[in-house]
Protein backbone atom coordinates (compact mmCIF):
# COMPACT_ATOMS: atom_id res chain seq x y z
CA UNK A 1 0.00 0.00 0.00
CA UNK A 2 1.40 3.40 -0.95
CA UNK A 3 2.28 5.94 1.70
CA UNK A 4 -0.46 8.35 0.62
CA UNK A 5 -3.05 5.55 0.70
CA UNK A 6 -1.99 4.56 4.20
CA UNK A 7 -2.18 8.18 5.35
CA UNK A 8 -5.63 8.56 3.78
CA UNK A 9 -6.84 5.38 5.49
CA UNK A 10 -5.43 6.56 8.82
CA UNK A 11 -7.10 9.96 8.53
CA UNK A 12 -10.38 8.26 7.59
CA UNK A 13 -10.16 6.04 10.66
CA UNK A 14 -9.33 9.01 12.89
CA UNK A 15 -12.33 10.92 11.58
CA UNK A 16 -14.94 8.26 12.32
CA UNK A 17 -17.27 9.04 15.18
CA UNK A 18 -16.13 12.62 15.66
CA UNK A 19 -18.12 15.70 14.86
CA UNK A 20 -21.08 16.13 12.59
CA UNK A 21 -21.19 14.44 9.18
CA UNK A 22 -19.47 16.35 6.43
CA UNK A 23 -21.51 18.89 4.56
CA UNK A 24 -20.65 21.03 1.50
CA UNK A 25 -17.81 23.32 2.52
CA UNK A 26 -17.43 21.19 5.65
CA UNK A 27 -13.62 21.40 5.70
CA UNK A 28 -13.75 25.11 6.49
CA UNK A 29 -12.55 25.85 10.02
CA UNK A 30 -14.25 28.90 11.60
CA UNK A 31 -11.98 31.94 11.79
CA UNK A 32 -12.48 32.27 15.55
CA UNK A 33 -11.23 28.69 16.05
CA UNK A 34 -8.21 29.27 13.82
CA UNK A 35 -7.41 32.45 15.78
CA UNK A 36 -7.78 30.62 19.10
CA UNK A 37 -5.49 27.80 17.95
CA UNK A 38 -2.80 30.12 16.63
CA UNK A 39 -2.97 32.21 19.82
CA UNK A 40 -2.83 29.19 22.13
CA UNK A 41 -0.19 29.23 24.83
CA UNK A 42 1.89 26.10 24.53
CA UNK A 43 4.24 25.33 27.39
CA UNK A 44 6.86 22.59 27.45
CA UNK A 45 7.76 21.48 30.96
CA UNK A 46 11.49 21.43 31.71
CA UNK A 47 11.11 18.01 33.34
CA UNK A 48 9.90 14.88 31.53
CA UNK A 49 7.15 12.58 32.75
CA UNK A 50 7.82 9.15 34.24
CA UNK A 51 8.42 7.61 30.83
CA UNK A 52 10.89 10.31 29.72
CA UNK A 53 8.45 12.12 27.40
CA UNK A 54 8.16 15.89 27.37
CA UNK A 55 5.10 17.29 29.13
CA UNK A 56 3.26 19.73 26.88
CA UNK A 57 0.43 21.93 28.18
CA UNK A 58 -1.93 23.81 25.87
CA UNK A 59 -4.06 26.75 26.96
CA UNK A 60 -6.52 28.11 24.43
CA UNK A 61 -9.18 30.80 24.88
CA UNK A 62 -11.86 28.57 23.32
CA UNK A 63 -10.63 25.03 23.97
CA UNK A 64 -9.49 25.58 27.56
CA UNK A 65 -6.37 24.26 29.24
CA UNK A 66 -5.27 20.66 28.74
CA UNK A 67 -2.24 18.42 28.46
CA UNK A 68 -1.31 17.51 24.89
CA UNK A 69 -1.74 13.77 24.46
CA UNK A 70 -2.03 13.59 20.68
CA UNK A 71 -4.11 14.60 17.71
CA UNK A 72 -7.01 12.27 18.57
CA UNK A 73 -7.56 13.89 21.98
CA UNK A 74 -7.32 17.33 20.41
CA UNK A 75 -9.90 16.40 17.75
CA UNK A 76 -12.26 15.09 20.43
CA UNK A 77 -11.90 18.34 22.40
CA UNK A 78 -12.57 20.41 19.27
CA UNK A 79 -15.60 18.25 18.37
CA UNK A 80 -16.98 18.67 21.92
CA UNK A 81 -16.53 22.46 21.75
CA UNK A 82 -17.89 22.73 18.19
CA UNK A 83 -20.48 19.93 17.83
CA UNK A 84 -21.80 21.32 14.51
CA UNK A 85 -18.36 21.25 12.90
CA UNK A 86 -17.94 18.55 10.27
CA UNK A 87 -15.38 15.76 10.60
CA UNK A 88 -13.13 17.20 7.90
CA UNK A 89 -13.03 20.61 9.59
CA UNK A 90 -12.48 19.00 13.01
CA UNK A 91 -9.52 17.02 11.65
CA UNK A 92 -8.14 20.09 9.93
CA UNK A 93 -8.35 22.13 13.16
CA UNK A 94 -6.69 19.30 15.12
CA UNK A 95 -3.85 19.16 12.58
CA UNK A 96 -3.43 22.93 12.89
CA UNK A 97 -3.14 22.60 16.66
CA UNK A 98 -0.70 19.71 16.21
CA UNK A 99 1.45 21.94 13.97
CA UNK A 100 1.47 24.67 16.64
CA UNK A 101 2.53 22.14 19.28
CA UNK A 102 5.19 20.75 16.94
CA UNK A 103 6.63 24.21 16.30
CA UNK A 104 6.88 24.82 20.05
CA UNK A 105 8.52 21.43 20.63
CA UNK A 106 11.13 22.12 17.97
CA UNK A 107 11.96 25.43 19.64
CA UNK A 108 12.17 23.76 23.07
CA UNK A 109 14.42 20.98 21.78
CA UNK A 110 16.74 23.39 19.96
CA UNK A 111 17.07 25.54 23.09
CA UNK A 112 18.40 22.66 25.19
CA UNK A 113 22.17 22.79 25.47
CA UNK A 114 23.86 19.63 24.23
CA UNK A 115 24.94 17.25 26.96
CA UNK A 116 28.63 16.74 27.37
CA UNK A 117 29.82 13.22 26.70
CA UNK A 118 32.02 13.56 29.78
CA UNK A 119 29.02 13.57 32.12
CA UNK A 120 26.90 11.12 30.14
CA UNK A 121 27.55 7.95 32.13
Amino acid sequence: MGCSLMLGALLERLGRGRGAPDRPGGAIVPAELVAAITRSRIRVSPRPDGEGNLIVSVSSPILGAFRWRGIEDAAERIAATYPDLGRAATDRAARLLEAEVGDRLIIAILREPPRSWVWDF
